[in-house]
């Protein structure tokens, strides 16, 4: 079993132009541009949770959408580094887990393929990364 750090260290490896919802925007040295969706279902799936949705907006303007998590009440947002031009979140609402978990085959196509791909992806990363130490009972 991976323990947190492993999953987001994983997360942050699998990020790449293929997995983007932004791919004209994705590049190297902003690899959390548009990974928001699939990089929330994804840890939600490993460390529970529930998805945090919210709305970008510069200079009062929407832009889009971001996700993030909500774990035991902590924020986890992987992908907040993304935003570099003084954008602001405001928070519009949270999916629970167990819903998104049941609602994954109304996802439209294109999200389904990224996180089938982003998936496989993190799981690659994790099968090369040693197990947390987790100790016996005594």
């Amino acid at each position: 079993m991976h323990d947190r750090y492993d999953v987001m260290v994983a997360i942050q490896a699998a990020w790449s132009s293929a997995t983007t919802e932004s791919p004209d925007a994705w590049s190297a040295s902003n690899p959390a541009k548009g990974q928001c969706d699939v990089s929330s279902l994804v840890a939600m799936e490993h460390l529970g949770g529930d998805i945090v949705q919210g709305e970008v907006h510069l200079n009062g303007d929407f832009q889009e959408y971001h996700y993030w998590n909500r774990i035991n009440g902590v924020d986890l947002d992987l992908t907040r580094s993304q935003f570099r031009r003084g954008e602001v979140i405001t928070e519009t609402g949270v999916l629970a887990g167990e819903t998104v978990l049941r609602r994954q085959g109304q996802m439209r196509a294109e999200l389904r393929d990224r996180l089938t791909l982003f998936r496989e992806s993190v799981a690659e990363h994790l099968a090369t990364m040693a197990p947390a130490f987790v100790p016996l009972a005594a």
